[in-house]
This record gives C-alpha cells, structure tokens and sequence, in this order.
C-alpha cells in the first residue's frame, strides 16, 4: 500500500469463510491492518512524500473495510467494500491510494512497490497488482457507512446497491375522483 500523506489512512479486513464467526477466531491468524498516512506537516518534516507500507498477511480475501483514522473517525465500507485475493506466497501490491483530490481509486502502477522492494529482487519480480472486485458486503456496526467502488472494476454477483442500483422509476399516475 503506498499513498500521499493525509493524516487518514486506509483499513483492510481479511473476509472469514463463516459469516458468524470473525476469520482470526476461525484460524488465530490477524484479519485486519491499517495503513496510516500521517499528515503532510509531518510528511514536511521527515522529507518523506509517498511511502510504502508492507504487511505479512495470511492467505484469504481482504477488503478495503475503511478508510479514516480508526481510534476516532472513520468512514466504513460495508453498503459495498472492493475486495481482494491474497493467496500465500504471493506478494500483492493494492494500490496507491491518493485520497485527498482526484478518483478515489487505488492506482495499481507497481514503480513504488518495486522501488520499495529494490533490496529484495526475489520479491520484487513477484510482485503483482491486486485484481480489486467491487461490492462484498458486511455488518454496518458504525454511524458512517458508505459504498465505496473502484470505476471499471467488476461487481460480486448479485451486488445490487449504489451504482448497480436498479433505477427507480416514476410512474405517471392520475388523480383519481
């Protein structure tokens, strides 16, 4: 995950394959990681502008759960969340995330990744961009819910919110006597 400084970030949860039961009860592994960007005053001070986060994660689909700070206020994606496959071994790379102007849309250029990985040329040739898919939905269990979608990426089946939302048409009616 790379990303300009905001002084937000972005959420990651691993999707459990039991919908009751939270994927680190189902295997003790950790499913869930925050990509903090700190502010561009501190981003100033330590002559930092983008940075790369890397995380070891265990094998599952993740999706982009939020976005926000976590310990205060968040935004959740839970009406519909893009999602991906993280299988083992693999090295992924979700995206630049520049959240502060622009399409909100991970930009999937691997030069950061590959710059950040230039010491680890045995990783560095693996690594591939996520292949995102729009629309996993999950409990809404906070006050600020959204859809968020990644434009022209593909939906999960059945997904039938936000833009995949059937129009709603208005029938001409006559008053009745």
């Amino acid at each position: 995950v790379a990303g300009a400084y905001n002084g937000l970030g972005v959420g990651f949860r691993r999707v459990s394959t039991n919908p009751a039961t939270p994927a680190w009860v189902q295997d003790q592994q950790p499913d869930d990681f925050h990509a903090p960007l700190p502010t561009a005053l501190l981003a100033a001070a330590f002559r930092h502008r983008n940075r790369v986060h890397a995380f070891t994660v265990p094998a599952g689909q993740w999706l982009l759960h939020r976005y926000g700070n976590p310990e205060a206020i968040a935004l959740y994606f839970c009406l519909g969340a893009p999602a991906m496959e993280v299988k083992s071994g693999e090295v992924i790379f979700a995206g630049t995330f520049e959240l502060t102007h622009g399409p909100l849309a991970p930009n999937l250029s691997l030069e950061p990744a590959r710059q950040f990985l230039a010491g680890r040329p045995d990783l560095a040739e693996k690594v591939r961009a996520a292949v995102w898919t729009n629309g996993h939905r999950f409990a809404c269990d906070t006050q600020f819910s959204y859809a968020f979608e990644i434009p022209g990426t593909p939906f999960e089946p059945g997904y039938d919110l936000a833009s995949q939302r059937p129009s709603m048409r208005v029938r001409a009616s006559s008053p009745q006597g």
